[in-house]
């Protein structure tokens, strides 16, 4: 078995590296402080983004991507974890769940969103229906050629500044996760919906959250992604990958923190020594290194399954939950 990264991820490793440097961390104080990326500031970056080729970095070749999988989409994010969440969710790709669009879906959102010209927000979570996402409440009833939802979203990340949306909704109450769940592209300004209140959240600052409100809100039959019922698959699929994106980016912060705590650990002296030497801080020092090449190792090996085709929503999960509480310990 051979675990080096290939030449091509090595290289784009160093790009992404180059890139936080260059065109994110400068802004990580404005944005803190501000609590907002500037939409002039958000479209400068994406688009020197995509120039490079970030925006469809997992996404094939035939559909206009780099078509390099869900490894290089870990080795981008790790590197992301070096600046703040709100400057890496900036340079968020493109989903991989556009791709179960039918073409004049794909030439109206995928599409579209690769080349920065519309964003989008995923729409699962509900109040009474987080981790459970087979407990959604929100209900789309067929009428005619359209189907009208009602409902709430809550916690959707970037819905204050999305185009477009990808809505799960209730098209079956008895089947729900087992063919009663529907998938639906639902564009902003559509008759029905509207955009609630937003999400406080501790941390995360730049980074809106927001409830999406659907009132008999009217969306065509062929706004459903994918297929009618297919709708729980479609999510479980896109939230492995998520999964291993959270991961990766927390593994990066933990691997900057543990950078900044070594660079330290030389500078600062205490009775005439750099702290470095001191037994008790490179315990801790090692430790947060192990923890870390442990991270490393769960998110490489599970996004190796997901290229190979292999069920990986487990290894994903594990992964998630291994390195955004390994973070917090580094």
């Amino acid at each position: 078995m051979d675990f080096r990264l290939p030449e091509e991820l090595t290289l784009l490793k160093e790009m992404v590296h180059d890139f936080v440097d260059r065109e994110l961390k400068p802004h990580e104080n404005e944005v803190e402080r501000a609590d907002r990326v500037a939409p002039e500031l958000r479209k400068s970056i994406r688009d020197k983004a995509r120039d490079l080729g970030l925006l469809g970095l997992n996404i094939p070749k035939e559909e206009g991507g780099a078509g390099l999988g869900v490894l290089a989409l870990c080795v981008v994010r790790e590197e992301l974890g070096r600046t703040s969440y709100a400057m890496a969710q900036v340079v968020k790709p493109t989903p991989p769940i556009l791709l179960f669009g039918n073409e004049d879906q794909k030439e109206k959102y995928l599409r579209p969103y690769m080349r920065n010209e519309r964003e989008y927000a995923f729409a699962l979570s509900e109040p009474n229906a987080g981790s459970d996402a087979a407990a959604i409440q929100t209900t789309a009833v067929p009428d005619g050629d359209a189907f009208v939802l009602n409902g709430t979203k809550h916690f959707t990340t970037d819905g204050d500044i999305a185009d477009f949306f990808v809505v799960f909704a209730l098209t079956d109450k008895e089947k729900r996760a087992r063919g009663g769940i529907t998938a639906f592209l639902i564009d902003r300004g559509t008759p029905g919906f509207t955009i609630g209140r937003p999400v406080e959240t501790l941390g995360w600052r730049g980074i809106g959250h927001v409830e999406l409100v659907f009132q008999d809100c009217r969306v065509p039959a062929a706004s459903v992604l994918g297929e009618v019922g297919e709708g729980f698959r479609l999510a479980m699929r896109w939230i492995g990958h998520g999964r291993l994106s959270v991961a990766s980016y927390s593994l990066g912060v933990a691997q900057s923190m543990l950078d900044l705590a070594v660079d330290h650990s030389r500078q600062r002296e205490t009775f005439g020594k750099p702290i470095s030497d001191r037994q008790a801080i490179q315990w801790m020092l090692v430790e947060s290194a192990m923890e870390i090449y442990a991270g490393r190792g769960m998110i490489h090996h599970a996004a190796w399954m997901a290229d190979e085709g292999i069920e990986f929503r487990k290894e994903a999960a594990m992964a998630k939950v291994h390195c955004t509480e390994m973070a917090g310990r580094v």
